[in-house]
């Protein structure tokens, strides 16, 4: 019970701080008092009674403060009044404090925006079905530091140790692209990836579909996936835009799908994708893109993923990678 009355008595400090401090200072007042009627008893004036019992009783706010530690709520006390104390002399400093307060809304601001990337690259669960099956392929420079796929016959080399993986796509990094919409030329970017980026990455379209196998190859009629931040952003969310067509280098592009709506681009580091067309039809739309030669190869870093087959491991297919690494350095 001591314990208890110890706890409630400091919650009766702290919540009716007021009607202590009153108390107090009327128990102070009444000690006062009857030290100056007895010393009045004794032939003094009042004034001079009431001098001199001030003096015998001590500071009075060296008591009150000694009461307060005996009630345990110093620190309550200490941190109110340093609380009132530095909102006064913001009040005062008005302009000093719109500064600061603006200065810490733009670090926060940086703060939380740099978080949100950061926990969108490197915490967020990706969106993709079976994520622990899903790898990334890549090749190593010279000196032995990773390197994005340069080629799409690297690619396909890699795409073809199925008994390691069950699927293998590939993707450019986001170029910029301008495109004609609505008489309007736009500024957005593109991917372009193969027919099966959707199924490697356990993905479907919002609306429409994928381009597939005999859309991907050279000549065929230009078509492209739009992404879903574009297809709001640009297109109103209108689902009759499916069969649309827009204008990419001058030629026509047929809008066949919607990309998923938690899809922003294969890299999502911040750069959203607006469009997804074919891989072969990237040099048709970047004449600059330089050639192999005689070689319908396509010289171009490429993001290369694959989904590992049930029963594969990953230690597998990276010796299954070293070994096609070691063919290359041969070739």
């Amino acid at each position: 019970m001591r314990a208890w009355d110890i706890v409630r008595s400091r919650l009766r400090s702290i919540f009716f701080r007021g009607g202590r401090e009153s108390d107090l200072n009327e128990e102070l007042q009444l000690h006062l008092e009857r030290e100056t009627e007895r010393l009045q008893a004794t032939g003094l004036s009042r004034d001079d009674a009431r001098l001199q019992a001030r003096r015998l009783f001590g500071g009075v706010e060296q008591i009150k403060e000694a009461s307060r530690d005996a009630r345990g709520t110093a620190a309550v006390d200490a941190l109110t009044r340093d609380v009132r104390y530095g909102l006064r002399r913001l009040i005062r400093d008005w302009q000093f404090t719109t500064a600061a307060v603006l200065i810490l809304g733009l670090a926060i601001g940086a703060n939380t925006a740099i978080f949100s990337g950061v926990n969108a690259v490197l915490f967020r669960n990706p969106p993709f079905a079976d994520p622990d099956r899903l790898v990334d392929i890549y090749q190593n420079d010279p000196a032995g530091k990773p390197l994005i796929v340069i080629s799409s016959d690297a690619y396909k080399a890699m795409a073809e140790y199925r008994a390691i993986f069950a699927a293998t796509m590939a993707s450019s990094i986001p170029i910029p692209t301008r495109y004609l919409h609505e008489g309007a030329v736009r500024s957005g970017t593109v991917e372009f990836a193969t027919a099966n980026y959707l199924e490697v990455l356990g993905r479907r379209p919002l609306l429409g579909r994928w381009f597939d196998e005999t859309e991907d190859l050279p000549g065929a009629p230009l078509v492209a996936v739009v992404g879903y931040q574009a297809w709001t952003r640009v297109f109103r969310g209108d689902p009759s835009v499916i069969g649309h067509t827009v204008r990419m280098a001058g030629m026509p592009v047929t809008i066949i799908g919607i990309a998923p709506a938690d899809h922003r681009g294969t890299l999502d580091v911040g750069l959203v994708t607006d469009f997804w067309l074919p891989l072969t039809r990237l040099r048709d739309l970047n004449p600059q893109m330089p050639a192999a030669g005689e070689s319908t190869a396509i010289i171009a870093p490429l993001l290369v993923k694959a989904r590992l087959r049930e029963g594969a491991t990953v230690p597998q297919a990276q010796a299954a990678m070293d070994v096609l690494a070691r063919r290359f350095e041969v070739d």
